[in-house]
């Protein structure tokens, strides 16, 4: 997640701007707060330098007010898409 970040913020270290961000399980170690307030990051400060952010979990957040599309996978198969 910090290559993220650093990607996100010095764009130019790259030479040109990453269109989407992909988190597999970035908060599963975290503590319902600190979920929270990555999530809220994400949203608040990466969604500005990408259009997409693609974040695998198996904990429960928060959805509630967030720009996103929920897909449920269960099975291995699409069980449930939530707009939001």
């Amino acid at each position: 997640m910090r290559v993220a970040f650093t990607l996100a913020l010095i764009p130019s270290a790259k030479g040109s701007y990453l269109r989407f961000l992909f988190l597999d399980e970035p908060l599963g170690s975290s503590d319902a707060e600190r979920r929270n307030r990555i999530v809220k990051l994400l949203v608040e400060k990466l969604l500005e330098h990408f259009e997409q952010i693609f974040l695998i979990t198996h904990v429960d957040i928060d959805t509630e007010d967030l720009p996103c599309t929920i897909i449920t996978l269960k099975d291995g198969k699409v069980a449930e898409v939530k707009k939001y």
